[in-house]
């Protein structure tokens, strides 16, 4: 088996991997701890030609069962800050960790976000984004690793942040990102707050996530509450009846139960707005 800083296992269950708790077992998975092992991590699957997905904490995929290739997950140095002249940070760290590290050091500005579960690769990945701030309108350049272990450093422009969208090149990893902060003005006091009112609209329980995006000057959550179908279930799995845009897993349900309620939204917040519904969730086939 190939040698790196890090851990290689097979056939683990993909559920306790994710925030919903849903999937198979995966080929492999695979913790990476510097960017050395990350390249022959890299390389040793491009050469059996098997397929790798970076998942963070897992918060915002769907996996349909089994996973026939790597899940890569970032530790070690992907975990770490440096703070000087400039504020470069590991894309593996959590986010809510990584925000409350910069405000110790004095650095405001990011907390809207800070009660954002995953780390902060997904967060760019994704262009998360609560409270009307997104991360996007904090990075200076990201640094990615590319499928043949070569690696590239994007400045913010080339990566066109959209609303929960950023163009990556396909299959590359951000290992490392660079953050333009304000000094002077961070408040754990007021990061704290934004986590409570996000506490307060969130549903407990297991869930990927908002479900879908917003349509443009609108909400999928109320589009959806106004079908009727908060509190809808299918097996174990039921949209929520706290907030409409999330689906909770109450145990056991599966991929079937999900996939059958994402369709029954599909359909009514069609039938009666007309909207077409765009999946925020990401789902692994």
């Amino acid at each position: 088996m190939l040698e790196i800083r890090g851990r290689i296992r097979k056939g683990i269950e993909i559920g306790p991997l994710t925030s919903i708790g849903i999937g198979g077992k995966t080929r492999y998975l695979i913790d990476v701890y510097d960017l050395i092992s990350l390249k022959k991590v890299l390389r040793w699957l491009s050469s059996k030609r098997i397929p790798y997905l970076v998942i963070g904490q897992g918060t915002n995929l769907l996996f349909c069962g089994d996973f026939a290739g790597a899940l890569i997950r970032l530790g070690g140095n992907f975990k770490r800050m440096w703070i000087s002249d400039r504020i470069v940070v590991g894309a593996g760290i959590e986010l809510k960790r990584m925000i409350r590290r910069l405000i110790a050091n004095g650095y405001g500005g990011l907390e809207e976000l800070y009660g954002i579960p995953g780390t902060l690769g997904g967060a760019v990945a994704g262009n998360a984004g609560a409270f009307g701030r997104s991360i996007g309108d904090f990075v200076e350049r990201v640094w990615i690793t590319n499928p043949d272990g070569s690696e590239q450093m994007l400045s913010s422009d080339r990566l066109g942040f959209g609303y929960r969208n950023t163009k990556l090149p396909e299959n590359t990893i951000i290992t490392f990102v660079e953050l333009t902060l304000r000094r002077g003005k961070g408040s754990l006091r007021k990061a704290e707050g934004y986590l409570k009112k996000r506490s307060e609209r969130i549903p407990h329980g297991l869930s990927a996530g908002c479900i879908f995006k917003n349509p443009e000057d609108d909400s999928a959550g109320r589009l959806i509450e106004a079908c009727g179908l908060k509190g809808y279930s299918r097996g174990d799995a039921v949209i929520s009846p706290h907030h409409a845009n999330f689906i909770i897993n109450r145990g056991n349900a599966n991929f079937s139960d999900v996939i059958f309620l994402i369709e029954k939204i599909r359909r009514e917040v069609k039938r009666r707005f007309g909207y077409d519904l765009e999946l925020e969730v990401r789902i692994i086939r």
